[in-house]
């Protein structure tokens, strides 16, 4: 036990414990590590008081996976988000999570809106008025993502 005085004050007390370290899962075995999930996430602006998007970007854990999404001149804000749902629409992402900043507020509305014009197999999760997940079936039911 150490004791630091500051002032004549006691200031700190530091006691010394012996703990056990938590193992690595490398070191677990039998484990299998999910690596379904990819994250995503919507940049805006404000213009004239109200939010735009104006890039949706996914990642997933290689740089072949990954995929960005800009505002142009050849599309608005709509369509690029689409663009975006489309592109994670593939097979080797069925049953994947898609992990969102700021679903529970303005992004989840941007996807939302969007998921809805692509599909009538939506299904969502609202808890004390904020979105907290998103399921969302493509291609007839063949697949499924899952937002978070």
């Amino acid at each position: 036990m150490y004791y630091y005085k500051l002032d004549g004050n006691l200031a700190l007390v530091c006691i010394n414990k012996l703990s056990k370290y938590i193992k690595t899962l490398a070191q677990k075995k039998n484990i299998k590590m999910n690596d379904k999930f990819i994250s995503l996430d919507i940049e805006t602006r404000v213009i004239n008081g109200v939010h735009s998007p104006y890039l949706i970007s996914w990642f997933k854990n290689t740089s072949q996976n990954k995929g960005s999404f800009y505002l142009n001149d050849d599309n608005n804000p709509d369509e690029m988000i689409k663009a975006c749902i489309l592109d994670l629409c593939k097979i080797k992402f069925n049953y994947h999570k898609v992990y969102i900043h700021n679903l529970a507020n303005f992004d989840g509305i941007f996807l939302l809106k969007n998921l809805t014009d692509l599909s009538t197999n939506v299904d969502v999760i609202i808890n004390n008025g904020k979105l907290i997940s998103i399921e969302f079936k493509y291609k007839k039911n063949i697949g499924k993502i899952i937002l978070f």
